[in-house]
C-alpha cells in the first residue's frame, strides 16, 4: 500500500505530521534530520563524538524498479561521493526513505557544499544542494 501516511510501505504513526512535512519539502528529494522530518540544508559530519544520522528522501507515487540515491561532494573532497541502491521485485509506487552520514575527515575536507541525486529506473527525478558543516 503507497500513501502519504505510508514510509516505505509501513503505516506512519503520525500521518498528518508526515504529510505536512512532505508538503512543505521544496522538492520530493530532500534530506531530513529525522525520518518523518521537514528538509534540512545543513548536515552534519559525524565523529568519534557525534553520530549524526539523516534521511534521504524521495516523494513518489510513479512505478519504481530500480532507485539510486547519490550523494555528491565538493570537487577535491577525498569522499567523492556515497550513493545506495535498491530494486524492487515489482514495480514499488510509494515513497522511499532511508538513513545516511557524513564520515568525519581529518583535516575537514569534506566540509562545504553537496547534492543528493536521485535516479528512478536510470531517469534523474531530482536533487537536493545542502552543505555539510562540522
Amino acid at each position: 500500500m503507497s500513501s502519504i501516511s505510508h514510509i516505505n510501505g509501513l503505516a506512519h504513526p503520525e500521518p498528518k505530521a508526515l504529510a505536512a512535512h512532505v508538503t512543505a519539502a521544496a522538492s520530493s528529494v530532500y534530506i531530513s534530520q529525522t525520518a518523518s522530518g521537514g528538509a534540512v540544508n545543513q548536515v552534519k559530519q559525524s565523529t568519534t563524538a557525534a553520530n549524526n544520522l539523516y534521511w534521504l528522501h524521495l516523494s513518489n507515487s510513479s512505478p519504481i524498479s530500480t532507485l539510486e540515491f547519490i550523494v555528491s561532494f565538493k570537487p577535491g573532497s577525498p569522499l567523492v561521493g556515497q550513493s545506495q541502491r535498491f530494486a524492487f521485485p515489482s514495480p514499488y509506487a510509494g515513497s522511499v526513505t532511508t538513513p545516511f552520514g557524513v564520515p568525519y575527515w581529518g583535516g575537514d575536507p569534506i566540509l562545504g557544499p553537496a547534492v543528493l541525486t536521485v535516479l528512478v529506473n536510470g531517469l534523474a527525478v531530482g536533487s537536493y544542494n545542502f552543505t555539510v558543516i562540522a
